[in-house]
């Protein structure tokens, strides 16, 4: 079990040429514009990128090199890509990469090996991106503007279902969170469609406070801030 920190070409320069020796992997090889390298070391079309080990999507990998959407271009011979493997990291790890990239939130990712997942390293999921995570209910998303929808993603469609004691999700410590979000203490309410977006850096004061208006004219505390 070990977690990868995965950094890109602005972020490897705020280290010494000895220290990117000794901590450091290059694994800038292993993506371009048409082509990719999978697992198993066989060249294959970009468009078939579907993540790996680094990076969770197609649309991670272009938002990491600093495009947009489906626009491979970025992913180009200066494109970089670094990575450091850590046996043992936490939330004193997690500061001390979200001080140190600070001017380059987009540049690094936090991707745990395949046998584990945030939670063994006492993290969440929203945790693999530098930046603030924020999660709000269908009541407040269909609140906001038709055109600030289309900036959200959609996180899950939660269910009216039992759920014992150790239950728990990526953004739900246990039932009783998730029924607080709802408002509820009752199962069969506990249900409706959430929905993410990140933001790099901190949210202003004013961004803070318009998501906790809206969340105030909700039932329950469709709101979570990460």
């Amino acid at each position: 079990m070990h977690m990868n920190v995965v950094v890109g070409k602005d972020v490897i320069q705020l280290f010494s040429i000895k220290e990117r020796k000794k901590w450091f992997h290059n694994q800038s090889f292993r993506y371009g514009e048409t082509t990719y390298e999978d697992d198993d070391g066989n060249e294959m079309p970009i468009d078939d990128f579907y993540g790996d080990e680094y990076f969770k999507s197609k649309e991670d990998l272009i938002a990491f090199a600093g495009g947009e959407s489906d626009d491979f271009s970025t992913i180009d011979n200066s494109f970089e890509v670094y990575v450091k493997r850590y046996h043992s990291f936490g939330e004193k790890d997690f500061e001390y990469w979200k001080d140190k990239a600070k001017e380059f939130p987009k540049q690094v990712r936090f991707s745990p090996s395949f046998d584990c997942d945030m939670r063994d390293f006492g993290l969440r999921e929203s945790n693999r991106f530098l930046g603030t995570t924020v999660y709000i209910g269908e009541d407040i998303y269909f609140a906001i503007p038709e055109e600030e929808q289309d900036k959200w993603d959609s996180f899950d469609r939660y269910r009216a279902e039992d759920r014992d004691d150790k239950w728990s999700d990526d953004l739900f410590n246990d039932w009783e969170d998730l029924f607080n979000f709802w408002g509820t203490e009752h199962s069969c309410y506990a249900c409706g469609s959430v929905y993410e977006r990140r933001y790099q850096g901190q949210l202003t004061e004013k961004e803070r406070k318009d998501f906790e208006d809206l969340a105030s004219k909700t039932d329950g505390n469709q709101l979570r801030i990460y």
